[in-house]
Protein backbone atom coordinates (compact mmCIF):
# COMPACT_ATOMS: atom_id res chain seq x y z
CA UNK A 1 0.00 0.00 0.00
CA UNK A 2 2.72 2.44 -1.23
CA UNK A 3 0.78 5.87 -1.14
CA UNK A 4 -0.76 5.88 2.62
CA UNK A 5 2.23 5.12 4.50
CA UNK A 6 2.46 5.42 8.44
CA UNK A 7 5.31 6.33 10.09
CA UNK A 8 7.81 4.77 11.81
CA UNK A 9 6.27 5.57 15.38
CA UNK A 10 3.47 2.78 14.65
CA UNK A 11 6.01 0.19 13.23
CA UNK A 12 7.48 -0.17 16.35
CA UNK A 13 4.86 0.14 18.82
CA UNK A 14 4.50 -2.27 21.19
CA UNK A 15 0.99 -3.90 21.76
CA UNK A 16 -0.06 -2.75 24.73
CA UNK A 17 -3.59 -4.59 26.98
CA UNK A 18 -6.03 -2.29 27.95
CA UNK A 19 -7.77 -2.64 31.50
CA UNK A 20 -10.88 -2.03 32.55
CA UNK A 21 -10.76 1.48 32.99
CA UNK A 22 -9.13 4.84 31.95
CA UNK A 23 -9.38 8.68 32.62
CA UNK A 24 -8.90 10.73 30.10
CA UNK A 25 -5.26 12.68 29.51
CA UNK A 26 -6.60 15.73 30.63
CA UNK A 27 -9.73 15.47 33.07
CA UNK A 28 -10.63 12.79 35.96
CA UNK A 29 -13.62 10.71 36.30
CA UNK A 30 -15.72 13.42 38.30
CA UNK A 31 -14.82 16.13 36.20
CA UNK A 32 -16.07 14.45 32.99
CA UNK A 33 -19.40 13.27 34.75
CA UNK A 34 -19.00 17.55 35.48
CA UNK A 35 -19.23 18.53 32.06
CA UNK A 36 -21.92 15.82 30.81
CA UNK A 37 -23.67 17.10 33.68
CA UNK A 38 -23.40 20.60 33.04
CA UNK A 39 -24.46 19.83 28.84
CA UNK A 40 -27.24 18.16 29.72
CA UNK A 41 -29.07 20.10 32.71
CA UNK A 42 -27.50 23.15 32.34
CA UNK A 43 -26.78 24.35 29.26
CA UNK A 44 -29.58 21.96 27.87
CA UNK A 45 -28.21 21.10 25.05
CA UNK A 46 -28.55 17.59 24.75
CA UNK A 47 -30.85 14.89 26.00
CA UNK A 48 -28.31 11.98 26.36
CA UNK A 49 -24.71 11.67 25.94
CA UNK A 50 -21.73 9.03 26.03
CA UNK A 51 -18.19 8.91 26.14
CA UNK A 52 -15.45 6.94 25.48
CA UNK A 53 -11.90 7.71 26.52
CA UNK A 54 -9.23 5.22 25.19
CA UNK A 55 -5.47 5.37 26.79
CA UNK A 56 -2.65 3.70 27.68
CA UNK A 57 -4.31 3.10 31.04
CA UNK A 58 -7.42 1.26 29.47
CA UNK A 59 -10.62 2.27 28.61
CA UNK A 60 -13.35 4.08 29.92
CA UNK A 61 -17.08 4.54 29.09
CA UNK A 62 -19.09 7.50 30.98
CA UNK A 63 -22.72 7.77 29.83
CA UNK A 64 -25.00 10.73 31.34
CA UNK A 65 -28.89 11.28 29.85
CA UNK A 66 -31.33 9.73 28.61
CA UNK A 67 -32.88 7.94 25.19
CA UNK A 68 -35.02 10.32 24.90
CA UNK A 69 -36.98 13.46 26.88
CA UNK A 70 -39.04 12.69 29.67
CA UNK A 71 -38.21 8.32 29.66
CA UNK A 72 -36.28 7.04 32.44
CA UNK A 73 -34.21 4.80 30.04
CA UNK A 74 -30.75 5.79 30.37
CA UNK A 75 -28.35 6.29 27.78
CA UNK A 76 -25.47 3.64 28.01
CA UNK A 77 -22.35 2.11 26.31
CA UNK A 78 -24.57 0.35 23.45
CA UNK A 79 -26.86 2.80 22.65
CA UNK A 80 -27.32 3.30 19.26
CA UNK A 81 -26.74 7.06 17.52
CA UNK A 82 -26.52 8.40 13.89
CA UNK A 83 -23.02 9.10 13.32
CA UNK A 84 -23.18 11.07 10.02
CA UNK A 85 -20.18 12.01 8.82
CA UNK A 86 -18.05 9.83 11.05
CA UNK A 87 -19.14 7.26 8.44
CA UNK A 88 -16.46 8.25 6.29
CA UNK A 89 -13.54 7.27 8.27
CA UNK A 90 -15.17 3.48 7.88
CA UNK A 91 -15.22 3.85 4.42
CA UNK A 92 -11.97 4.97 4.07
CA UNK A 93 -11.13 2.00 6.31
CA UNK A 94 -12.45 -0.33 3.91
CA UNK A 95 -10.69 1.30 1.04
CA UNK A 96 -7.41 0.82 3.14
CA UNK A 97 -8.02 -2.94 4.07
CA UNK A 98 -9.13 -3.40 0.60
CA UNK A 99 -5.49 -2.22 -0.73
CA UNK A 100 -4.00 -4.25 1.85
CA UNK A 101 -5.41 -7.38 0.56
CA UNK A 102 -4.53 -6.69 -3.18
CA UNK A 103 -8.15 -5.81 -4.02
CA UNK A 104 -7.81 -2.59 -5.11
CA UNK A 105 -4.43 -0.36 -5.87
CA UNK A 106 -5.42 3.65 -4.42
CA UNK A 107 -4.26 5.08 -7.92
CA UNK A 108 -7.08 3.21 -9.68
CA UNK A 109 -8.85 5.52 -11.19
CA UNK A 110 -12.44 5.17 -10.26
CA UNK A 111 -13.95 4.77 -13.71
CA UNK A 112 -11.94 1.67 -13.91
CA UNK A 113 -14.78 0.05 -11.47
CA UNK A 114 -17.93 1.88 -12.90
CA UNK A 115 -19.90 0.91 -15.88
CA UNK A 116 -18.55 2.25 -19.19
CA UNK A 117 -21.32 4.34 -20.07
CA UNK A 118 -20.39 6.61 -17.29
CA UNK A 119 -18.25 9.73 -18.15
CA UNK A 120 -15.98 10.08 -15.50
CA UNK A 121 -14.79 13.43 -15.48
CA UNK A 122 -11.21 14.63 -15.41
CA UNK A 123 -9.24 17.38 -15.81
CA UNK A 124 -6.19 18.28 -19.09
CA UNK A 125 -6.28 14.27 -19.12
CA UNK A 126 -5.70 13.51 -15.11
CA UNK A 127 -8.49 11.05 -13.71
CA UNK A 128 -10.20 10.98 -10.10
CA UNK A 129 -7.95 8.10 -7.71
CA UNK A 130 -9.61 6.03 -5.18
CA UNK A 131 -7.10 7.83 -2.81
CA UNK A 132 -8.32 11.34 -4.13
CA UNK A 133 -12.12 10.50 -3.37
CA UNK A 134 -11.11 9.04 0.10
CA UNK A 135 -8.78 12.06 0.86
CA UNK A 136 -11.19 14.94 -0.47
CA UNK A 137 -9.00 15.98 -2.95
CA UNK A 138 -10.84 14.39 -6.35
CA UNK A 139 -12.24 18.28 -7.36
CA UNK A 140 -15.60 16.66 -6.90
CA UNK A 141 -17.83 19.51 -5.12
CA UNK A 142 -19.42 19.23 -1.62
CA UNK A 143 -22.63 17.68 -3.24
CA UNK A 144 -23.52 16.74 -6.51
CA UNK A 145 -25.35 19.73 -8.72
CA UNK A 146 -28.55 17.03 -8.83
CA UNK A 147 -29.47 16.96 -5.14
CA UNK A 148 -33.14 18.32 -4.58
CA UNK A 149 -34.54 16.37 -1.52
CA UNK A 150 -38.28 15.51 -1.43
CA UNK A 151 -38.24 16.11 2.43
CA UNK A 152 -35.02 18.51 3.46
CA UNK A 153 -35.55 17.01 7.11
CA UNK A 154 -34.38 13.93 5.32
CA UNK A 155 -31.96 14.66 2.70
CA UNK A 156 -30.90 11.96 1.18
CA UNK A 157 -33.27 9.26 1.51
CA UNK A 158 -34.49 9.38 -2.16
CA UNK A 159 -31.47 10.22 -3.83
CA UNK A 160 -30.82 6.94 -6.23
CA UNK A 161 -27.49 5.34 -7.82
CA UNK A 162 -28.59 6.59 -10.91
CA UNK A 163 -28.66 10.12 -9.67
CA UNK A 164 -25.15 9.18 -8.34
CA UNK A 165 -23.78 8.19 -11.80
CA UNK A 166 -25.68 10.74 -13.65
CA UNK A 167 -24.01 13.68 -11.50
CA UNK A 168 -20.63 12.00 -12.11
CA UNK A 169 -21.39 11.85 -15.49
CA UNK A 170 -22.31 15.61 -15.63
CA UNK A 171 -19.68 17.54 -13.10
CA UNK A 172 -17.21 19.68 -14.77
CA UNK A 173 -13.73 19.72 -12.73
CA UNK A 174 -12.42 22.62 -11.89
CA UNK A 175 -8.53 22.09 -11.23
CA UNK A 176 -6.70 18.83 -11.68
CA UNK A 177 -8.09 15.97 -9.48
CA UNK A 178 -5.07 15.71 -6.24
CA UNK A 179 -4.33 19.32 -6.02
CA UNK A 180 -6.73 20.92 -3.29
CA UNK A 181 -8.65 19.44 -0.91
CA UNK A 182 -12.29 20.13 -0.89
CA UNK A 183 -14.54 18.11 1.67
CA UNK A 184 -17.13 15.94 -0.07
CA UNK A 185 -20.06 14.10 0.20
CA UNK A 186 -20.28 13.94 -2.98
CA UNK A 187 -16.75 11.94 -3.33
CA UNK A 188 -18.22 9.55 -0.56
CA UNK A 189 -21.00 8.44 -2.04
CA UNK A 190 -18.98 7.58 -5.07
CA UNK A 191 -16.11 5.98 -2.96
CA UNK A 192 -18.68 3.87 -1.34
CA UNK A 193 -20.89 2.75 -4.24
CA UNK A 194 -17.59 2.05 -5.91
CA UNK A 195 -16.76 -0.50 -2.95
CA UNK A 196 -19.94 -2.44 -3.07
CA UNK A 197 -19.72 -2.61 -7.02
CA UNK A 198 -16.03 -4.24 -6.49
CA UNK A 199 -16.91 -6.38 -3.92
CA UNK A 200 -20.53 -7.36 -4.72
CA UNK A 201 -21.17 -6.38 -1.37
CA UNK A 202 -23.59 -4.00 0.12
CA UNK A 203 -22.35 -1.71 2.58
CA UNK A 204 -23.15 -3.35 6.07
CA UNK A 205 -21.73 -6.45 4.77
CA UNK A 206 -18.39 -5.42 3.56
CA UNK A 207 -18.36 -3.68 6.42
CA UNK A 208 -18.89 -6.51 9.00
CA UNK A 209 -17.13 -8.63 6.71
CA UNK A 210 -13.68 -6.46 6.70
CA UNK A 211 -13.90 -4.16 9.74
CA UNK A 212 -16.62 -4.38 12.21
CA UNK A 213 -16.71 -8.48 12.59
CA UNK A 214 -13.25 -8.57 13.03
CA UNK A 215 -13.20 -5.48 15.84
CA UNK A 216 -16.29 -6.93 17.67
CA UNK A 217 -18.48 -4.09 16.40
CA UNK A 218 -22.24 -5.46 16.26
CA UNK A 219 -23.94 -1.84 16.33
CA UNK A 220 -21.90 -0.84 13.86
CA UNK A 221 -24.47 -0.53 10.97
CA UNK A 222 -26.24 1.29 8.20
CA UNK A 223 -29.72 -1.31 8.63
CA UNK A 224 -30.17 -2.07 12.45
CA UNK A 225 -31.94 -5.38 13.29
CA UNK A 226 -34.42 -4.80 14.90
CA UNK A 227 -32.70 -5.55 18.49
CA UNK A 228 -30.50 -2.84 18.08
CA UNK A 229 -33.32 -0.76 16.70
CA UNK A 230 -34.91 -0.56 20.27
CA UNK A 231 -31.33 0.71 21.57
CA UNK A 232 -31.53 3.84 19.00
CA UNK A 233 -31.48 7.31 21.20
CA UNK A 234 -34.36 9.83 19.90
CA UNK A 235 -32.65 12.97 17.76
CA UNK A 236 -33.08 16.46 18.35
CA UNK A 237 -32.32 19.58 17.05
CA UNK A 238 -30.21 22.11 18.08
CA UNK A 239 -33.39 23.09 20.35
CA UNK A 240 -34.13 20.49 21.34
CA UNK A 241 -37.12 19.54 19.26
CA UNK A 242 -37.78 16.51 18.25
CA UNK A 243 -35.92 15.52 14.93
CA UNK A 244 -36.62 13.00 12.17
CA UNK A 245 -34.14 9.71 11.72
CA UNK A 246 -32.65 10.06 8.62
CA UNK A 247 -32.35 7.25 6.32
CA UNK A 248 -29.51 6.70 3.32
CA UNK A 249 -31.25 5.07 0.47
CA UNK A 250 -28.51 2.73 -1.55
CA UNK A 251 -25.94 5.44 -1.04
CA UNK A 252 -24.21 4.64 2.45
CA UNK A 253 -20.62 5.53 2.31
CA UNK A 254 -20.68 9.17 3.55
CA UNK A 255 -23.31 9.30 6.50
CA UNK A 256 -25.10 6.53 6.69
CA UNK A 257 -23.86 4.49 9.46
CA UNK A 258 -25.19 4.10 13.03
CA UNK A 259 -23.08 3.43 16.23
CA UNK A 260 -22.13 2.67 19.66
CA UNK A 261 -19.37 4.08 21.82
CA UNK A 262 -18.84 0.57 23.36
CA UNK A 263 -18.00 -0.38 19.40
CA UNK A 264 -15.90 2.97 18.43
CA UNK A 265 -13.61 2.70 21.55
CA UNK A 266 -12.76 -0.45 20.00
CA UNK A 267 -11.85 0.74 16.70
CA UNK A 268 -9.91 3.56 18.44
CA UNK A 269 -8.03 0.84 20.14
CA UNK A 270 -7.03 -0.67 16.64
CA UNK A 271 -5.99 2.71 15.57
CA UNK A 272 -3.93 3.40 18.41
CA UNK A 273 -2.23 0.15 18.36
CA UNK A 274 -3.64 -1.36 21.72
CA UNK A 275 -5.27 -4.70 19.91
CA UNK A 276 -4.34 -6.57 17.15
CA UNK A 277 -6.86 -7.40 14.62
CA UNK A 278 -5.13 -8.50 11.48
CA UNK A 279 -6.80 -4.65 9.87
CA UNK A 280 -4.73 -2.16 12.20
CA UNK A 281 -1.60 -1.23 9.70
CA UNK A 282 -4.57 -0.60 7.28
CA UNK A 283 -6.39 1.50 9.74
CA UNK A 284 -3.59 3.29 10.76
CA UNK A 285 -2.81 4.49 7.58
CA UNK A 286 -6.05 6.47 6.98
CA UNK A 287 -4.53 9.05 9.56
CA UNK A 288 -1.46 10.06 7.53
CA UNK A 289 -1.73 13.34 6.25
CA UNK A 290 -2.37 13.64 2.30
CA UNK A 291 -2.61 17.15 1.66
CA UNK A 292 -3.67 20.74 3.17
CA UNK A 293 -7.13 21.37 4.19
CA UNK A 294 -7.04 25.30 4.57
CA UNK A 295 -4.50 26.47 6.56
CA UNK A 296 -0.82 25.37 7.88
CA UNK A 297 -2.67 23.97 11.12
CA UNK A 298 -5.44 22.03 8.98
CA UNK A 299 -4.63 18.79 6.84
CA UNK A 300 -6.68 16.25 5.49
CA UNK A 301 -6.54 12.46 5.67
CA UNK A 302 -8.51 9.66 4.58
CA UNK A 303 -11.16 10.23 6.30
CA UNK A 304 -9.82 12.63 8.99
CA UNK A 305 -8.68 16.08 9.44
CA UNK A 306 -4.99 16.59 11.43
CA UNK A 307 -5.07 20.03 12.90
CA UNK A 308 -3.34 21.62 15.57
CA UNK A 309 -5.65 22.35 18.40
CA UNK A 310 -4.59 24.27 21.58
CA UNK A 311 -0.78 23.81 20.70
CA UNK A 312 -1.44 19.83 20.34
CA UNK A 313 -1.56 17.74 16.91
CA UNK A 314 -5.14 16.07 16.74
CA UNK A 315 -6.41 13.70 14.45
CA UNK A 316 -10.33 13.90 14.84
CA UNK A 317 -13.52 13.43 12.64
CA UNK A 318 -16.73 14.32 13.39
CA UNK A 319 -20.37 13.95 11.99
CA UNK A 320 -23.69 15.35 12.08
CA UNK A 321 -27.33 14.43 10.92
CA UNK A 322 -30.87 16.19 11.94
CA UNK A 323 -30.46 14.82 15.61
CA UNK A 324 -27.15 13.67 16.33
CA UNK A 325 -23.73 14.77 17.04
CA UNK A 326 -20.80 12.30 16.81
CA UNK A 327 -16.85 12.72 16.98
CA UNK A 328 -13.62 11.04 17.27
CA UNK A 329 -10.76 12.94 18.59
CA UNK A 330 -7.07 11.05 18.90
CA UNK A 331 -3.26 12.07 19.69
CA UNK A 332 -1.37 9.67 18.13
CA UNK A 333 1.35 10.76 20.14
CA UNK A 334 -0.02 10.56 23.47
CA UNK A 335 -1.64 7.26 22.55
CA UNK A 336 -5.14 8.61 23.83
CA UNK A 337 -8.15 9.02 22.02
CA UNK A 338 -12.05 10.17 22.77
CA UNK A 339 -15.07 9.54 21.19
CA UNK A 340 -18.81 11.20 21.94
CA UNK A 341 -22.01 9.99 20.71
CA UNK A 342 -24.87 12.47 21.38
CA UNK A 343 -28.72 12.80 20.31
CA UNK A 344 -28.94 16.57 19.68
CA UNK A 345 -27.65 18.68 16.81
CA UNK A 346 -25.25 20.39 19.29
CA UNK A 347 -21.68 20.21 18.81
CA UNK A 348 -19.77 18.44 21.20
CA UNK A 349 -16.52 18.79 19.84
CA UNK A 350 -15.15 21.30 22.69
CA UNK A 351 -15.89 18.11 24.86
CA UNK A 352 -13.24 15.64 22.81
CA UNK A 353 -10.82 18.48 22.12
CA UNK A 354 -10.98 18.89 25.81
CA UNK A 355 -10.32 15.72 27.31
CA UNK A 356 -7.45 15.08 24.78
CA UNK A 357 -5.61 18.67 26.05
CA UNK A 358 -7.44 20.83 28.77
CA UNK A 359 -5.85 24.14 27.61
CA UNK A 360 -8.71 23.82 25.46
CA UNK A 361 -11.84 25.40 26.86
CA UNK A 362 -15.24 23.98 26.93
CA UNK A 363 -17.89 26.19 25.43
CA UNK A 364 -19.67 28.20 27.62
Amino acid sequence: MATFRITAFFALLAMAGLGATAESASETTAGIVKILSDRVNVSKKTVGIVVGVVTNKGIQVLPYGTFAKGATQKVDGNTEFEIGGLTKVMTAALLANLSYQGKVTLNDPVSKFLPAAVSVPHFQGKSITLLQLSTHTSGLPQFPENLHPRDPANPYADYSVADLLGAVGHTKLARAPGTKFEYSNFGYWLLGYVLTLKTGLTYDDLLARDVSTGLGMPGTRVNLTPVLATRLASGYDAALRPAPNWTSGPLAGSSALHSTVNDLVKFVQELLGYSNSGIGSALRDTLIAQAPAGGPSLQGGAGWTIQTVAGQNVVWQDGSTAGYRAIIALDVTTRSGVVILSNSANSVSDIAFHLLNNRYPISK
